[in-house]
């Protein structure tokens, strides 16, 4: 009977551990990690990134939403004193990659007009001599 006793008190004892061990695990709360995270649907674009700022003007983590169909982003980010979700002044994307890239947002032109392609010339009409 000991040999029995001595086993069934063994295998109580382990049971009593791991299943204090599960649960310690299991009610801890776990941190929201959503840095990198990315979404799309649509016309939209759904981000979470991180901002420094010197003196911080908003919290760290900011949700950015892209409009690909009019080329504009709205930042926003979660107020704490008031429980709400402000967004922060829209972007447009046309005019800051005309920044970039040198040329005016809306160029105008013949919209009948094939795309260029940095690097190529325009097409003059006549055939390469050999």
């Amino acid at each position: 009977m000991d040999n029995k006793n001595l086993g069934i008190g063994v295998l109580t004892i382990t049971a009593t551990i791991l299943l204090a061990g599960n649960v310690l695990v299991c009610t801890r709360p776990e941190p929201a990690y959503a840095s990198g995270m990315t979404v799309s649907g649509g016309d939209y674009i759904l981000t979470v990134g991180r901002v420094k700022s010197t003196p911080p003007q908003f919290p760290e983590d900011l949700l950015y939403v892209v409009d690909t169909a009019v080329d504009k982003m709205v930042a926003y980010y979660f107020d704490a004193r008031t429980g709400k979700i402000r967004p922060i002044s829209p972007i447009d994307l046309k005019q800051v990659s005309s920044r970039v890239s040198g040329e005016p947002a809306d160029a105008p032109g013949d919209p009948k007009a094939p795309p260029t392609r940095p690097g190529t010339r325009q097409p003059t009409g006549k055939r390469p001599t050999p």
